[in-house]
């Protein structure tokens, strides 16, 4: 092979070995996420079988920890299987007319008893009515993803702001939060699959880092953009763009 022939086949062979790469570690952050969960299932169900003639109210605390976890796992899996379904560009998503106010006040009505628990105010700002083109369903999902997130990061007594407004074709819903942020050297990673800022604090408040990366895939899908903005210790603001289909 000439030298520029040698250039070509590089260039042919290498988006192959970045697409390889990416298969390699993906698979490997889903084994370790999920080594974690199925851990505990098993420690648990070893204490639970370490004395068979004890009663499930005996054992109810560990009974417990196999149920959480066995949840936890399965959510997992059905994220890391809408990732794999991404990858593979076999998602099927509805085409609908999506009324985005009601979509709102429906994710912020469920999350209303996540918020209540931490004394957080959830406030909605709804500026007009819109409709887009698309799937409620996966369009709630992001929502109650981003809701969640503000409510988690956002101390007892904080606030959490839902906004909607239109900007020329396009409906602009925002989630802010007045919690404790995001540094600028985490921030542009945020939507990356796996991705945590605080390893330690995820696992305590039961994150994948998978939500932001989903959501990202979802609002893309439906020809929208979706970016963050934070300041450390003073709270983030989460912005997705959608295309409005047509006024109400």
């Amino acid at each position: 092979l000439t030298l520029g022939g040698m250039f070509l086949a590089e260039r042919s062979i290498r988006p192959i070995r970045l697409s390889w790469q990416k298969q390699r570690d993906f698979v490997a952050d889903a084994s370790h996420e999920l080594r974690t969960p199925l851990a505990a299932i098993r420690s648990n169900i070893d204490v639970v079988l370490d004395d068979p003639s004890a009663t499930v109210h005996d054992k109810q605390l560990f009974c417990q920890g196999i149920a959480e976890e066995s949840k936890r796992m399965s959510n997992l899996v059905d994220n890391l299987l809408m990732l794999a379904r991404a990858d593979s560009d076999t998602v099927i998503f509805l085409n609908e007319t999506v009324d985005l106010s009601e979509v709102i006040q429906s994710a912020a009505d469920l999350m209303q008893p996540v918020a209540l628990k931490k004394d957080i105010a959830l406030e909605l700002i709804i500026h007009g009515a819109y409709q887009i083109s698309g799937d409620a369903d996966r369009i709630k999902q992001v929502l109650l993803q981003l809701i969640d997130n503000a409510i988690k990061y956002t101390p007892h007594g904080g606030r959490v702001k839902i906004g909607a407004n239109r900007i020329r074709e396009n409906a602009v819903l925002t989630v802010s939060d007045n919690g404790v942020g995001i540094a600028p050297e985490h921030l542009e990673k945020v939507f990356d699959r796996f991705y945590r800022v605080d390893e330690s604090r995820e696992r305590e408040v039961g994150g994948h880092g998978l939500g932001l990366s989903i959501a990202k895939f979802i609002v893309e899908s439906h020809g929208g953009a979706i970016m963050a903005a934070s300041i450390e210790g003073k709270g983030s603001t989460f912005t997705v763009t959608l295309p409005v289909d047509k006024e109400l």
